[in-house]
């Protein structure tokens, strides 16, 4: 897997907004995020981080704005929706497996049907990919078979087998219990010191503080404030942000 060049810039997210009805879940929004960067969404639910995220890979289409991610553009047009979506790893709070296909078949689906690889080198991928996220030994389980921390473990890994250019973590460790957050969060801690750019939605603060090269802070659809960890963690001038990590930290 080709890590994005750090200098390049990954994503180019300019003037989001995303309504649904009367309320507007993102308002405005810009941001960037250079290759092999991590990024991290913070802020206290119904923020607009989730909704953003989701506009980033194409899930929901901003009716305002544009987004560019590795060379495509989405905007209110869906140009180039595709080749965005086909740039762009998600992994979300549920696993979100097909519970008849092994652990294997789960990630190799994707490169077959999408990338047109034959059943030999989905497979080959696939495997690489499952013990790459520390499951070589589960390639033939079915998802009941597997925890809650495998089994999101081999959606990480599905990802990964499209070879994206960019992965976006939705909440990745909120359906599991605090044994099996540490294993998640150490396939990304491993990810992102391999170069892969990240845009990563979680309350795991001190992972954030440990991984992230910036932190966003969005309440109200906005983004208020953004930095470093260090600066927005201990020293945020943002009101609002400085009220939410003085109850969370």
């Amino acid at each position: 897997m080709t890590a994005l060049d750090q200098h390049a810039t990954a994503v180019v997210a300019s003037g989001v907004t995303k309504r649904f009805g009367d309320l507007i879940a993102v308002n405005e929004v810009s941001l960037t995020v250079a290759g092999s960067e991590v990024v991290a969404l913070v802020g206290p639910s119904g923020s607009g981080k989730s909704t953003f995220l989701r506009c980033l890979n194409g899930l929901e289409i901003p009716d305002e704005g544009t987004i560019d991610i590795a060379g495509a553009r989405l905007d209110t047009e869906h140009r180039d929706i595709h080749a965005i979506r086909a740039n762009v790893g998600m992994v979300f709070q549920q696993f979100n497996l097909f519970p008849h296909l092994t652990a294997l078949e789960n990630v190799a689906l994707a490169p077959q049907i999408v990338r047109k690889l034959n059943k030999a080198q989905a497979h080959e991928r696939a495997t690489e990919q499952l013990r790459r996220v520390g499951l070589g030994d589960k390639l033939n389980a079915h998802p009941a078979e597997l925890s809650g921390g495998q089994q999101q473990r081999v959606a990480i890994a599905r990802s990964l087998a499209m070879e994206p250019k960019v992965m976006l973590f939705d909440e990745p460790t909120s359906a599991l219990d605090s044994e099996m957050i540490g294993e998640v969060l150490a396939v990304m801690r491993d990810l992102a010191q391999s170069g892969m750019t990240m845009v990563v939605v979680s309350h795991e603060l001190d992972f954030v503080r440990e991984v992230a090269s910036r932190v966003a802070f969005m309440a109200g659809g906005r983004l208020l404030e953004w930095g470093t960890p260090q600066k927005l963690f201990d020293d945020p001038t943002n009101p609002r942000a400085r009220e939410f990590f003085q109850k969370v930290l």
